[in-house]
């Protein structure tokens, strides 16, 4: 299996992307997801963009672009991300565990799915999808509002990027068709049985997820599949990337 450069990786990628065209990453905890999904971010430059974080406390998610909210929209938070460029928001669930909080949350992810959705032109980012979509408590049980995203949000320019752990917490539908998938080191049995449902060379892609090093992804499609490092520098504005870009050509 070869391996590519980062930059190649991402420029392959900036030809063949459409908005409306979705991506999973998945892999264990450290190993590089959320820097993955900050450069998905920075190039595919949509001037929406809608990250649900159950967790919040992930720096990546609090500074550059992000305005961080616990509630979505409302009227002074779009005029103030606008004043800044971007739609930009970091929006943070209420605690499931506490009294009251698993309704509201629930409410409150339902509220920006369907409201993204209807707009169109977004990208929806799932920091940790078993908790949107399980329906066992602590998850919110709104895999039907992702499933529907990720079935129809092409034809209204919506892109649903799903993180995780395991693939066993990424909804079937996620791989029912052409998609692109970032894997990273999956031991799990039951979470390996899942990567069979991706398509394609299922046995390669299992040798190559065993021969995995550390921040190594395995990007797969049903058309290609190659090994890729996440990347070890981080923009988190557009002034930062162009910053590395023009330093990368002057090289």
């Amino acid at each position: 299996m070869s391996e590519v450069a980062w930059p190649d990786h991402m420029d392959a990628l900036d030809q063949g992307w459409e908005p409306g065209q979705h991506a999973s990453v998945i892999a264990p905890t450290g190993e590089g997801k959320s820097w993955i999904l900050r450069h998905l971010l920075e190039l595919w430059t949509a001037d929406k963009v809608l990250v649900v974080d159950n967790k919040g406390d992930d720096e990546l998610w609090r500074r550059g672009d992000f305005l961080t909210v616990h509630s979505f929209p409302t009227w002074w938070q779009q005029s103030q991300q606008r004043r800044r460029g971007r739609e930009w928001y970091h929006l943070v669930t209420p605690d499931p565990m506490q009294p009251g909080g698993w309704q509201k949350a629930r409410e409150v992810v339902a509220q920006a799915l369907r409201s993204a959705y209807r707009q169109g032109d977004w990208v929806i980012v799932l920091d940790e999808t078993r908790a949107v979509t399980d329906r066992r408590h602590p998850g919110l049980g709104l895999d039907g509002y992702t499933d529907a995203i990720w079935l129809r949000g092409r034809s209204r320019r919506v892109t649903l990027i799903a993180a995780t752990q395991a693939p066993r917490w990424v909804p079937s539908s996620f791989y029912d068709q052409p998609r692109r998938h970032w894997i990273g080191f999956v031991q799990d049995a039951r979470a390996r049985k899942r990567l069979e449902e991706i398509g394609g060379n299922t046995d390669q892609l299992l040798v190559t997820i065993d021969q995995l090093q550390e921040h190594q992804f395995a990007y797969v499609t049903r058309r290609q599949m190659y090994v890729v490092k996440a990347p070890e520098w981080m923009p988190l504005t557009l002034q930062q990337l162009e910053r590395a870009q023009q330093q990368a050509g002057a090289r």
